[in-house]
């Protein structure tokens, strides 16, 4: 959400306790890692769908790590980093949205995740009925960031959250945080920092490596080199982007990393199989 849009629908009296600010759908999202090392300012809640992966609060000595896996509702809080990676040889598939507002702290209280990612399992009994709510979700969020379409998505949210404080908490399983690879935190660094301008060079020395070292590394465990990593994580945001609102094509262009829209255009048809005009335009 543009932040000049955040600010202004926090201000109003309906939106200023609950707001959803960003949502989204990740089938099978391979090599999918974040890690944000600052504090987040959104709660995020997350539905694994299929697939598994983890999930922790940081810093590691002082959080445990959670693995996550089919039906499990998660909702990390806002004010801690954290990190998260799906499985890669079984990367989930998520429904995802974010929040924020002055009422916050109080969902937190309700839901038992004031100071913990609070993890509940959904019963098979409820799993239709997720389906359809983020259906539903998913098609008012696509309505764009105007106050009417965001008002609709947030009040759905919020009745959400409310159902879901009636099904018990669970205790994911926990185990000691595997080594971070230099990989790794290169791709999370191309995850968090997508819109700058990105070389070997200077990843590696974010990463603490040689520029060869690291692209070797890379390309071994992922399959891709950083560049290739780099236009990936762009498109996919674009793809979101393009999704859930209606901004120029050369505002999106330059909000992913792109200062040419010609560019872009190319390099998104090369990856979709269609410009971004036609991409916007296909049906839902």
């Amino acid at each position: 959400m543009p932040d000049e849009t955040l600010s202004a629908h926090l201000a109003h009296p309906l939106l200023r306790d609950f707001l959803v600010t960003d949502s989204g759908y990740f089938p099978r999202i391979h090599w999918h890692k974040v890690r944000r090392e600052k504090p987040y300012q959104d709660n995020h809640f997350l539905w694994v769908v299929k697939g598994r992966g983890w999930m922790r609060l940081l810093p590691e000595k002082r959080h445990p790590l959670l693995h996550l896996k089919p039906g499990d509702l998660v909702l990390c809080p806002e004010g801690f980093p954290h990190a998260y990676e799906a499985d890669p040889g079984d990367p989930w598939t998520l429904h995802w949205f974010c929040f924020r507002g002055q009422a916050q702290a109080e969902w937190l209280r309700l839901l038992g995740a004031s100071d913990r990612i609070a993890v509940r399992s959904a019963p098979a009994a409820f799993v239709p009925r997720l389906r359809r709510w983020f259906q539903t979700f998913h098609q008012l969020r696509a309505r764009g960031w105007e106050r009417p379409a965001c008002l609709a998505a947030s009040l759905d949210a919020a009745r959400f959250l409310a159902d879901l404080a009636g099904l018990p908490a669970t205790d994911a399983p926990t185990q000691p945080t595997p080594a971070v690879s230099p990989a790794a935190k290169a791709c999370a660094l191309l995850q968090e920092r997508f819109a700058e301008a990105w070389s070997v060079p200077l990843l590696a020395r974010a990463c603490g490596l040689s520029a060869s070292r690291l692209h070797a590394a890379f390309k071994a465990e992922t399959g891709l080199t950083p560049a290739a990593y780099l236009t990936q994580v762009r498109i996919n945001r674009a793809c979101r982007l393009l999704d859930l609102g209606d901004a120029k094509l050369a505002a999106i262009a330059q909000a992913v990393g792109y200062r040419d829209v010609f560019h872009f255009s190319r390099v998104f048809a090369k990856n979709t199989g269609s410009p971004p005009s036609a991409y916007r335009k296909r049906p839902s």
